[in-house]
């Protein structure tokens, strides 16, 4: 009976030894399986570019944009016929000028973008351009807040590029910096197709061109995570139709986009870039793309549909939204327009 007992019991031990065996194993390998999961799928993850990882912000931000000033300082002295004469900037120039400081101090921007032709240019000395620019900046600077430059077609047809970032004091014309979870990227399209820098006073028109070495530069701008946003004076469009139509043409045109714009576009879907801002074109015109707002915003100076007109952006959980402010012609009220669609 013992040797039973115990044959039972030895029978019993190596049954129970097998299936603690059987499930240990299945335990070991699925836990095996999940660390190799885990690790395939930190690959996978790490394999994807960082700038579609975009941050899911909840930051919100606000921009004043002004562009498209076009000033022509006149001598305070008529009489003094020199080119250093001391000159001012007239009323019908310096009060949209004023009216948009006005609107930055109530809207309290976390810093002003103008974005170009901060003078007119035409057939004025450097001297006279340098103090237009100067008398531009000490406007926006009773806003109190940082501003930030981009260089105009116009600009250069009285000032170098050396002259603009002299007296504007920039390091370069083309900026990157970071607010929050937020890149903003400044660039210079002032360059002919043959990637040649556009020279001051050139009279041969240059639509615009950004030149391989800032294509590159502005690739390692925009590989971050960060939700990013451009500005640059020329337009990005891939055709010249524009959001409202002139009756005095009777057509809705607007002027060229750089030569390369269609590069820029895919390079901005690639990298998913949150906005786009530029002047120069003279016409309102959105378009959203898959991941980009693009927007050409009229200046003070040269809008018939929209003189006057100057900028409140705000960025909401990474999504950006314009506001216009204009006087419409005939009136001395400044009107607030839903810049998208042009509702007024």
């Amino acid at each position: 009976m013992k040797k039973v007992i115990t044959l039972i019991v030895i029978v019993a031990l190596i049954v129970f030894g097998m299936g603690f065996a059987y499930f240990w194993n299945i335990e070991n390998n699925a836990q095996k399986q999940t660390e190799q999961n885990l690790i395939r799928a930190k690959e996978i993850y790490d394999a994807i570019p960082i700038w579609h990882k975009k941050i899911n912000t909840e930051e919100d931000l606000k921009i004043g944009i002004i562009t498209d000033t076009h000033v022509h300082p006149k001598r305070i002295n008529k009489d003094d016929e020199r080119s250093e004469a001391v000159r001012y900037l007239s009323e019908s120039q310096v009060a949209p000028i004023i009216n948009f400081v006005e609107q930055m101090k109530q809207f309290k921007p976390d810093f002003i973008v103008h974005l170009g032709d901060v003078i007119e240019g035409t057939d004025d000395p450097d001297n006279v351009g340098i103090m237009g620019i100067k008398l531009v900046k000490a406007e926006l600077e009773k806003t109190n807040v940082p501003i930030y430059w981009a260089i105009g077609n116009h600009d250069l047809r009285s000032v170098t590029k050396e002259q603009f970032k002299e007296v504007l004091m920039l390091d370069s014309l083309t900026q990157s910096f970071d607010v929050g979870d937020y890149r903003f990227i400044i660039l210079d399209a002032n360059y002919n197709a043959k990637n040649v820098s556009r020279a001051p006073k050139e009279g041969k028109y240059i639509r615009g061109h950004l030149p391989p070495e800032q294509i590159d530069w502005l690739k390692k701008q925009l590989a971050t995570d960060k939700q990013t946003f451009i500005f640059l004076h020329h337009g990005v469009f891939l055709d010249n139709s524009a959001g409202d139509y002139d009756k005095e043409k009777q057509s809705n045109k607007m002027k060229q986009s750089i030569n390369n714009a269609k590069e820029l576009q895919n390079i901005m879907e690639e990298y998913r870039v949150a906005g786009l801002f530029n002047g120069h074109m003279e016409a309102r015109r959105h378009e959203q793309s898959r991941w980009t707002s693009f927007n050409s915003l009229t200046g003070t100076k040269k809008s018939k549909d929209y003189p006057d007109s100057y900028y409140e952006l705000t960025i909401t959980d990474g999504v950006p939204d314009v506001t216009m402010y204009y006087i419409p012609p005939g009136t001395t009220q400044i009107k607030k327009v839903d810049f998208e669609s042009g509702e007024k």
